[in-house]
């Protein structure tokens, strides 16, 4: 089965469109070369990099949001604990190892954005989540 085989996922719920904000974010943060796909290495180093930035607070400034917008004013996929290495395996894995039948060495922004919809789906196994 390929990404583009699966159904797309539509934003009807708050929750929906809020994991779509986020994974436009992380899409642009993680897509080093702007070349609109991102490697297997940009994602390895991307979600290191951005367990580096957090700080004390458990926040990074680099996903931080712009005040006034939705995601200044708190959101239910707050980070609740700094994000380790293992989630950031977890994370890869779920986009390249189990993608959903995936077999490429790079992801676009809609294959991106389709996988992290799904795996937020369920709050408590999102490896995505930690990042945000």
């Amino acid at each position: 089965m390929t990404l583009s085989a699966c159904a797309t996922p539509q934003a009807s719920t708050p929750s929906q469109a809020a994991a779509e904000d986020d994974a436009e974010r992380l899409f642009d943060i993680l897509d080093v070369d702007g070349n609109g796909r991102i490697s297997k290495e940009e994602v390895r180093s991307g979600l290191r990099y951005l367990i580096a930035s957090y700080d004390r607070g458990g926040r990074t400034e680099i996903l931080a949001a712009k005040p006034g917008s939705r995601k200044s004013e708190g959101s239910a996929r707050k980070a609740k604990r700094r994000p380790t290495s293992q989630d950031a395996d977890r994370a890869f894995a779920t986009l390249f190892d189990t993608g959903g039948g995936i077999e490429s060495h790079s992801l676009s922004r809609d294959e991106f954005k389709k996988l992290v919809v799904r795996a937020s789906d369920n709050p408590e196994t999102d490896p995505f989540a930690v990042f945000y």
